[in-house]
């Protein structure tokens, strides 16, 4: 089943709004004094042209390496599996959020670099706990598929391994306590493996509903949907295009 998002209204387009020449030398005398006030309370010049520089249009490659870091953010927060590490996407992020840390700078530019800052490095963050949750939820059967597996960062294998040891060790203790034959216990454990390695793929609840968005023109159960046009479907029927980028998750 999918569903198709009802297209926006269309816009109200209005005429350009002209300012008048003694409206335009009003704004720029009330500029002028309001530069003077500034300079007057202690502002420097150096304060005042870091104000006029940020208030400028951001290189694009700022907002394509942040925009890229919310994309996958929301791909994995939305997905039910865990998708594959974006790598580059995280370390061209954290790159320039050391560009972007306030330390070093004064205390005007401190609180304007602050808020961007934060927030773009709580994305981040949270990025990482979003797949450290589902590495914690579906350890035992993440370390028997070669396909999951591999969707891991040479860290999370790490914390993997040792998250497994951890929790099987005290699941040991737990189940086998008081079971004093050796031969028992191998067999369990034995049969535990043998289980684990049956299933086809972890149970990720891959009928949930998604929103998704299309990044260029798919074909979705023999229907075409055009660039930017949302829908709602199962996961399991858009699974591939998302792992292709094809298809954002919203």
């Amino acid at each position: 089943m999918m569903l198709k998002a009802n297209p926006a209204s269309p816009p109200v387009l209005t005429p350009p709004r002209i300012t008048p020449p003694s409206q335009q030398n009003q704004a720029s005398s009330e500029q002028k004094i309001n530069m003077s006030m500034l300079r007057h309370l202690g502002f420097t010049d150096a304060h005042l042209q870091f104000q006029t520089v940020t208030e400028q249009q951001e290189p694009q490659e700022k907002h394509d390496i942040l925009g890229d870091l919310r994309e996958t953010w929301l791909n994995e927060k939305c997905s039910p599996e865990l998708l594959y590490f974006q790598g580059d996407i995280v370390k061209r992020a954290s790159e320039l959020l050391k560009r972007l840390s306030p330390v070093g700078q004064d205390k005007i530019q401190a609180n304007i670099l602050e808020l961007g800052y934060a927030r773009n490095r709580w994305l981040l963050c949270s990025y990482f706990r979003i797949r450290l949750f589902k590495i914690q939820k579906h350890f035992r059967l993440l370390r028997t598929h070669p396909e999951y597996f591999g969707r891991l960062s040479e860290q999370e294998r790490k914390f993997l391994d040792a998250f497994s040891q951890t929790s099987l060790s005290r699941m040991d203790a737990m189940m086998f306590d008081g079971v004093s034959d050796p031969g028992v216990v191998a067999r369990l454990r034995m049969y535990q493996d043998k289980k684990d390695g049956e299933l086809d793929h972890p149970p990720f609840n891959m009928d949930r509903y998604v929103f998704a968005q299309a990044v260029d023109e798919v074909e979705i159960n023999d229907s075409i949907i055009n660039m930017d046009e949302i829908i709602c479907a199962k996961y399991s029927i858009i699974s591939d295009l998302v792992i292709a980028n094809k298809v954002r998750l919203i």
